[in-house]
């Protein structure tokens, strides 16, 4: 809604070529997971896809809108501030348990992971804030943001920690390598790093350390304890980190390093690599025995029994991504060009015989976007991701590379977790990118009158979609949550709203369905199963609840439907329990 404002009522509107390569990219990623609904073996999970891609292509257009070159670094920033304060109160929810957020270190995972509500997906949007925290702490000409920024960086880096998440620390390396390639002054970047990374470290030491913040069945009081400690030392670290930042661009103000100096600082860098390796080599073994080594555990399942958090961090094993990313490509290899519909994966995975828990994600967006849009959608998807790629490469700025970084570290990310489907931490590596493209454009570039007015058409549509979307997902919201709470008649009046404003969708048949059968109105729910099944008809949890609906041959027919589509989480036979327990309210 608002990009359709500003093409209307600005009479000027600035956009580059790498501009309309990143707004095609993402508006034809949207078309083409809108079209792939017409072959598509669930037309519901494609219209969510497609929503999702919706969702990014309208933060693009917003940002390419109201972004220039000269404003570029104040988007950065306020990603970057916007990101840090999400991680502060992830990190409350650790330091001060009880008092903000919930507790719980028996139930599940002892890992941070609100307000994300993932703990992978918590760990590198945590590092991509702790990027553009380095960045903003190396290279902004102020010394207020310096200082800021450098001592955030502890901080960043302990909510990094409480995740255990193995993939964000892989994309932290990614990005880190990625800032030093690309930079200019990457001597510079090195060095200041080097200094920051004194107290980023001490705070993740610190983080460490409790044992009644990282073992599981931890009580409250033993963690409460820890936390308030934890508190006092990460924010005198903090202080540290500020004052080292402080002090890095006071001594470069007033300091000029000698091209020996910097001869030899690049030449202990070298060192310093080559002694890690040599090190490394001696403890481990050579390379290629390493690698063997990582490629076994890998592929192995992981080690359990240890409630100790932190021994995920040196776990290598898959997680049992290798048999998603197998499902996958064997799906992808059934319809190379055009795939079965965006958002189907999970009927591929719910239909392999071998699989051994519940997944809805390939944990790979590359991947799961061939299996479910084909070739043509992974060429779509690369323009538009690698477009921010193109123009760091061509834009010599101070924030560029650390951009680039962070950016990267999202790239890397999503081969190995469902990223995707998290928007609040996929948007903020949409933005990041939306930067970066920005501040390659030329100062003088216009937008043309024949490109500009179809675009305002085609936002002023996106803008209905969208409310419409917005509409029937408040409405379905509150008919579940009518439901929850007994209030039978306004769960079915939302309901039948959330109906009108998405069609296509089942979910609001099957709550109508769940309602009838609450009241012990047997028809009328196997009525509202069949018309939640006609707009779905691939989904094996339809057809079991329209089992525990029915009775004799329509029974078993639709039972036997549900064990084909999943014959591993669908019992041989139906409980009478779960006839009961679900007709009283599942």
């Amino acid at each position: 809604m608002l990009a359709t404002f500003v093409l209307i009522l600005f009479r000027s509107v600035a956009f580059g070529l790498l501009d309309l390569c990143l707004l095609g990219g993402f508006a034809a990623l949207t078309a083409w997971t809108l079209a792939s609904a017409a072959w598509s073996d669930s037309v519901p999970s494609t219209l969510d896809a497609a929503t999702r891609c919706l969702a990014y292509l309208s933060l693009v257009v917003v940002g390419l809108l109201l972004t220039r070159p000269r404003t570029s670094s104040y988007l950065l920033g306020g990603v970057l501030t916007g990101a840090t304060l999400v991680c502060l109160y992830a990190l409350a929810t650790r330091l001060l348990p009880g008092r903000v957020g919930s507790f719980d270190s028996v139930a599940g995972d002892y890992r941070l992971s609100s307000p994300i509500t993932y703990w992978n997906g918590l760990g590198v949007f945590a590092v991509m804030a702790l990027l553009l925290a380095l960045t903003f702490a190396v290279r902004s000409h102020h010394v207020a943001v310096r200082a800021a920024s450098a001592g955030m960086l502890p901080l960043l880096a302990a909510t990094a920690y409480f995740t255990f998440s193995r993939g964000a620390w892989l994309a932290l390396a990614a990005g880190l390598i990625v800032a030093v390639a690309v930079d200019h002054h990457r001597l510079q970047l090195t060095a200041v790093g080097a200094l920051l990374a004194i107290p980023t470290a001490l705070g993740i030491w610190l983080a460490s350390r409790p044992d009644a913040l990282r073992v599981r069945g931890s009580s409250l009081a033993a963690a409460s304890a820890a936390g308030h400690r934890l508190l006092v030392e990460l924010v005198l670290v903090a202080l540290a980190g500020a004052a080292a930042g402080a002090a890095a661009y006071a001594a470069e103000k007033r300091l000029r390093i000698p091209e020996l100096v910097r001869k030899a600082w690049a030449t202990v860098l070298v060192v310093a690599v080559a002694g890690g390796i040599a090190l490394a080599w001696a403890e481990k073994g050579s390379p290629v025995y390493e690698a063997r080594v990582v490629w076994t555990d890998f592929h192995h399942a992981p080690k359990g029994g240890s409630p100790n958090e932190q021994s995920r961090l040196f776990n290598l094993s898959s997680n049992g991504r290798l048999h998603l990313w197998r499902v996958a490509w064997h799906s992808f290899r059934s319809s190379p060009l055009v795939g079965h519909g965006g958002g189907t994966f999970w009927q591929a995975w719910a239909a392999d015989p071998r699989h051994a828990f519940v997944a809805q994600d390939t944990h790979d967006l590359y991947l799961q976007t061939l299996s479910e849009v084909g070739v043509v959608g992974l060429v779509i998807l690369l323009v538009a991701l690698l477009t921010p790629v193109v123009a760091a490469l061509r834009t010599r700025g101070r924030l560029t590379a650390g951009a680039l970084a962070a950016y990267s570290a999202w790239l890397v990310h999503a081969a190995v977790d469902w990223d995707w489907q998290l928007l609040g931490v996929s948007a903020l590596g949409v933005l990041v990118g939306v930067a970066l493209v920005v501040r390659e454009r030329a100062a003088n570039s216009r937008l043309p009158g024949t490109v500009r007015w179809p675009i305002t058409a085609v936002s002023a549509v996106l803008a209905a979609v969208g409310f419409t979307t917005v509409m029937a997902n408040v409405s379905l919201d509150r008919a579940v949550n009518a439901y929850a709470g007994g209030a039978l008649a306004t769960a079915d009046r939302y309901a039948r709203r959330a109906e009108v404003w998405n069609p296509w969708s089942s979910a609001p048949w099957d709550l109508r369905a769940s309602i009838a059968a609450r009241r012990g109105e047997a028809g009328a729910a196997r009525k509202d199963m069949i018309s939640a099944l006609h707009r779905d008809p691939h989904d094996w949890q339809l057809e079991l609840r329209l089992a525990l609906v029915s009775t004799g041959a329509e029974r078993n027919a639709a039972f036997a439907a549900a064990r084909l589509l999943d014959p591993h989480d669908v019992p041989k036979t139906i409980p009478p329990s779960l006839v009961r327990k679900w007709a009283a309210g599942r």
